[in-house]
């Protein structure tokens, strides 16, 4: 282990887990008892497990028709039953073939962003399976954009603040405005949303589950987790990453704060040819500086 070929992020076969694990969950919702789930909630279910089965056989050739609009379904649901229908294996944002998968806490949005939660908590697989195609991105959310929302989501959303978690990783890796999607590839460690990490929920068994593979399998050769709510979830993924039966980082580097009286740790730990990062949170919460993200930027690769 520890020697990554640095061929793909992931592969279809992790894509193809992705899609089996989320109609198996879907199913088992449509399957539930009256007094598990609305009816809402179950016909919701059907239609985006149908849809995914559609984009597992169709591929490429995938087109809009064949996929509902799932706003005005997600909007019936009940806002205590739509975090039911969100793929607890979904894969991230950005390049497949990337050299660095960069994991952070959650999704940074609400259940009642109903775009948001078509299109990555419940339409992303479907989207990897068919290549991202702009038109089936249109139909499932009503957002729009001039390249593939899976590479290039920032196309599809208005400019995220300063603070933003993609303009934080974008600075880290030295590409202007929010364009990430070349670079590296973005992953949550919990499928669940939320504006804020304390509103966040730890991630399922079925998600640790899923991105433990992605870890086992991934020929990325660079791992960052930032944010330390997770940590001791963060370990043992970075662990079955670098295949080792448990992480024991040193300080790559230290970073003082502007005051100088804190000081913020990158924590890293090598194997071969592969490495994994711990650091503080990479949004407008935790402030990292620009010294800071420099700092971060010089231990990830260039290209």
């Amino acid at each position: 282990m520890g020697q990554k070929a640095g061929r793909a992020v992931f592969d279809g076969a992790l894509l193809k887990l992705s899609a089996e694990n989320y109609i198996a969950d879907l199913q088992q919702v449509v399957e539930s008892k009256r007094s598990q789930h609305s009816p809402e909630c179950r016909d919701a279910a059907r239609r985006i497990s149908r849809m995914v089965e559609t984009a597992l056989t169709a591929r490429a050739s995938l087109r809009a028709a064949a996929v509902p609009d799932l706003r005005p379904l997600l909007e019936k649901v009940p806002r205590a039953e739509r975090g039911k229908l969100i793929n607890q294996s979904s894969l991230g944002l950005g390049s497949p073939r990337a050299r660095i998968v960069i994991v952070g806490q959650e999704h940074a949005y609400d259940l009642d962003d109903i775009e948001k939660l078509a299109v990555e908590g419940c339409g992303l697989t479907a989207l990897w399976l068919c290549g991202g195609a702009k038109d089936v991105t249109a139909k499932i959310s009503g957002l729009s954009g001039r390249r593939r929302f899976t590479l290039h989501p920032g196309d599809y959303y208005p400019d995220p603040d300063s603070g933003h978690t993609w303009r934080c990783v974008c600075s880290a890796l030295g590409v202007g405005g929010y364009d990430f999607g070349d670079r590296a590839h973005l992953i949550e460690i919990s499928a669940h949303p939320a504006t804020n990490q304390t509103r966040g929920r730890r991630p399922s068994s079925r998600r640790l589950a899923f991105l433990q593979e992605f870890m086992r399998r991934t020929d990325a050769g660079t791992v960052l987790f930032h944010g330390t709510r997770w940590r001791k979830e963060q370990k043992l993924l970075g662990a079955a990453y670098l295949g080792v039966s448990r992480m024991a980082t040193h300080d790559a580097a230290v970073v003082p704060s502007k005051s100088g009286k804190t000081k913020f740790r990158i924590k890293r730990q090598q194997v071969g040819d592969t490495q994994v990062l711990l650091c503080k949170m990479l949004n407008g919460s935790a402030r990292p500086s620009a010294d800071f993200l420099a700092t971060l930027g010089g231990l990830l690769p260039r290209s």
